[in-house]
């Protein structure tokens, strides 16, 4: 019985294999971030501060995959492509990083654009649940719509219920 519970408390504590990342992974996955924000300081700069809705999305949200912050990723880096390619022609300077994240224009664009992507996570499975219950309504009526008829054309007494 000793060696049952020991055998459970191992498989409890040990890690488990085949996950989406594993530990070394996740953690050269950090290096090279570190790495590229050290290599690449004002674009990282220009990205933190325009992509700032994205990270406070991606740490407030509980689900596991979150798909908001995704949303919100995919729109915001779209608008923020345009204002680092400025920054690549215009000498990549940590004051040039700072004047284009403190244009009210550029960074309206990016948080408006975060802002729709996480509206639009938000309001789509909704949409999607609403659509799919007209549909299986509208399916259903058409089916007691048939069995209908087919109780009148058969002579069947009608299903109580």
């Amino acid at each position: 019985m000793k060696a049952k519970v020991v055998g459970k408390a191992r498989a409890a504590v040990a890690p488990k294999r085949g996950g989406r990342a594993g530990g070394s992974a996740l953690w050269l996955l950090g290096l090279a971030c570190g790495a590229a924000a050290a290599l690449l300081t004002p674009e990282a700069v220009l990205a933190l501060l325009l992509l700032a809705p994205t990270l406070a999305a991606a740490l407030l949200e509980r689900e596991p995959r979150r798909p908001l912050a995704r949303v919100t990723l995919l729109c915001g880096g779209a608008t923020a492509i345009g204002p680092v390619v400025t920054l690549w022609q215009g000498g990549r300077g940590l004051a040039g990083a700072l004047a284009l994240a403190s244009s009210p224009h550029t960074l309206a664009a990016c948080w408006a654009a975060q802002a729709g992507g996480w509206l639009l996570g938000q309001i789509i499975p909704i949409g999607l649940r609403l659509l799919l219950d007209a549909r299986a309504a509208a399916t259903s009526a058409r089916l007691q719509g048939r069995r209908r008829a087919l109780e009148d054309e058969w002579g069947v007494p009608p299903r109580e219920g």
